[in-house]
């Protein structure tokens, strides 16, 4: 069993959901032979893609298990709770005892010009997801390393068209940390709404919602508490 699986960040909406559920990994690094057969691992040769080899001696130790490796450093600004993210990923599983890398998603495989757009630490993305982001700045790209307790856990994932991810698989993601919409007004706006709304319940409706991604939403609350009085 491997202990060093490389793991991308998840994108997709049914795979951003992260299960309460958690198993402890039981990854146990065994042998160098091991780590030998994990570098030559590939994707299917029918997708024809390969996943390029990366020493583990070439990631960094993050918090709780979790691996990273920095490919390109961004110079824009890091993202904290509450911003909005636009991140592209492709992600790969490698199933207990399993040495081939499974591809599960890649975000450009649906829009090459846009990426998954979420909140940090209000989207339910998977924990490794948030602490491999937390440190990356606008522009860069991070390899990550997530292992099952930082991922699904003991939960089978499965999305329609897109592969199964078995229970206690670790993860490899591959991320680009394409914009960070730090707008306070934004965050102010959110921030009201959820004090607002009665538990339970959607204070935004849905045209408001739409209105507020299309930038046509006209004298938001939050503008109108601000607003000066003559």
């Amino acid at each position: 069993m491997r202990c060093f699986a490389a793991a991308l960040l998840v994108t997709p909406a049914v795979t951003l959901v992260a299960p309460i559920a958690r198993a402890p990994s039981q990854c146990v690094l065994q042998s160098q032979a091991e780590i030998a057969s994990f570098m030559e691992a590939t994707l299917p040769q029918d997708k024809g893609d390969t996943l390029p080899a990366s020493p583990i001696m070439d990631f960094e130790k993050g918090p709780e298990g979790l691996l990273y490796k920095d490919d390109v450093v961004g110079t824009g600004p890091s993202p904290t709770v509450g911003d909005e993210l636009e991140v592209h990923y492709a992600g790969w599983y490698y199933a207990p005892g399993s040495t081939e890398g499974v591809k599960f998603d890649d975000s450009r495989d649906r829009d090459a010009n846009k990426g998954l757009m979420f909140e940090l630490g209000i989207a339910p993305i998977i924990k490794g997801w948030s602490l491999g982001l937390e440190t990356m700045k606008q522009g860069g790209k991070r390899s990550l390393i997530i292992p099952p307790t930082l991922g699904y856990g003991d939960v089978e994932v499965s999305s329609a068209g897109r592969p199964s991810i078995p229970p206690n698989s670790e993860l490899r993601f591959e991320l680009e940390l394409v914009t960070v919409n730090n707008d306070i007004i934004r965050k102010m706006r959110r921030s009201l709404n959820d004090f607002l709304r009665p538990q339970g319940s959607d204070f935004v409706s849905p045209e408001e919602k739409q209105a507020i991604r299309d930038g046509t939403l006209k004298k938001p609350l939050i503008e109108q508490l601000f607003q000066k009085k003559d």
